[in-house]
């Protein structure tokens, strides 16, 4: 277990190569289909709400590399495999943080089994200098208390991650009666999340100076199977597990730095275009480090040894 679980990672020799964002906000979501996000083309309820209206804002889809949290999440915060993670000895961004001189703050609502460690659950404590535990798969709005103090706090440059639960199952109970907007509980789900996000912003915006630069990172781990492909939301194969929303904010501070915010090419939204391993890149990158991680495992975009292209082409509930 130790060898295979609790590695030291390899840092980098150098210190930063790039500009720093001050207030680093990176948001972990649980369990979102890029199928049902309005900002990216879903029609039946406006799942985006306020988000739609949020200044300096960038959304697009991406490819989530699993269909489950153990499999899925590692991605996000080295931007490869677990098993390729530890056989590379790769530093995760919250290394990097560290390494970086950020104070850096993980503030969790997963579901945690306190008799299992597991890849993503040490990495968060190992490079964490405050691992909260904030709920235990509660409604994600008690993470708001504890991020406005976290952005309070009088670190110079601070990394915040919040792990939500967002959609997870049982989804009807994922979000308060009072966000009840639709007929259908999963875009309440993403509604919910999607107001949150929101309010998180305005506390990032709200606790900045005019001068302190500060972005947020958002994206799933993974989707879900859905109706018809499955007799109600949970985990499972299909087209819409691997579609997940991946958004990036900035302050205007930092949206006046142009060649410090990371760019989204325009595509067409029905086609997906990126990885949710970009989530690695993206925060690497604005801490300073742009080439902190390496790519050469995972920039093929590919499930099962199938790229997009062939997984368009098969069943889109089965992907055989």
């Amino acid at each position: 277990m130790t060898e295979q679980l609790f590695y030291t990672p390899k840092l980098p020799s150098t210190t930063a190569q790039a500009p720093q964002v001050d207030t680093l906000v990176v948001v972990i979501g649980e369990s979102a289909s890029a199928e049902r996000w309005s900002l990216l083309g879903y029609q039946q309820a406006d799942t985006n709400g306020a988000l739609a209206q949020m200044q300096n804002l960038q959304v697009v889809r991406a490819m989530a590399h699993g269909l489950n949290t153990a499999a899925a999440l590692p991605y996000l915060l080295t931007g490869m495999s677990a098993q390729q993670s530890v056989e590379d000895l790769a530093p995760s961004f919250l290394d990097i943080a560290q390494h970086a001189g950020y104070k850096t703050f993980v503030l969790s609502n997963s579901r945690y089994h306190s008799s299992v460690e597991d890849f993503y659950g040490v990495t968060f404590r190992r490079a964490a200098d405050s691992f909260v535990k904030v709920g235990n798969g509660d409604w994600d709005g008690v993470l708001t208390a504890p991020l406005e103090a976290a952005l309070h706090d009088p670190a110079p440059k601070k990394l915040i991650v919040l792990h939500t639960y967002g959609s997870h199952f049982q989804v009807q109970e994922r979000y308060p009666r009072s966000a009840a907007r639709f007929a259908d509980v999963y875009d309440n789900s993403l509604r919910y999340t999607s107001d949150l996000l929101v309010q998180w912003i305005q506390r990032i915006e709200q606790s900045t100076t005019q001068q302190q630069t500060a972005m947020l990172i958002y994206s799933s781990d993974h989707g879900v199977a859905m109706p018809p492909c499955a007799d109600h939301y949970r985990t499972g194969s299909g087209l819409s597990s691997l579609q997940v929303p991946l958004l990036v904010w900035s302050n205007l501070a930092l949206s006046a730095q142009r060649a410090a915010l990371p760019q989204f090419a325009d595509h067409e939204r029905e086609h997906l275009v990126r990885s949710n391993a970009e989530v690695a890149d993206i925060a690497v990158a604005a801490l300073g480090f742009p080439d902190a991680l390496k790519p050469s495992h995972r920039r093929e975009l590919s499930f099962n040894g199938l790229d997009w292209t062939e997984l368009q082409q098969r069943d889109a509930c089965s992907l055989q």
